[in-house]
């Protein structure tokens, strides 16, 4: 959908653009475009947060959710260790830059 993202200056936008469609197509027992939609979220806040950053964590958690409404546990848990991983870093930054 939005295939050449650094045209924009904006990415934010974007990305909750996409995170409102994919809810909405996720209404609409419409999993596989929403997938792609969260998807593409996930890659947009990656690329300019990272993957510990809680934006990211939380469209992650939103695609394991709808992995798991389309039975498929494997890739859910999959994303979910993806975010434990990111909250895991996080940590370890913060206890870091305490000592």
């Amino acid at each position: 959908m939005f295939n050449e993202i650094d045209k924009f200056t904006n990415s934010d936008i974007i990305t909750g653009i996409l995170v409102n469609l994919a809810e909405m197509q996720e209404s609409a027992d419409k999993f596989d475009q929403a997938l792609n939609c969260l998807v593409q979220a996930k890659q947009i806040l990656e690329q300019n947060y990272g993957q510990v950053d809680r934006r990211t964590c939380k469209v992650k958690r939103n695609i394991s959710l709808l992995y798991l409404k389309q039975n498929r546990y494997d890739l859910a848990l999959n994303e979910l260790k993806q975010v434990e991983v990111s909250y895991s870093l996080f940590l370890a930054a913060v206890l870091f830059l305490r000592n």
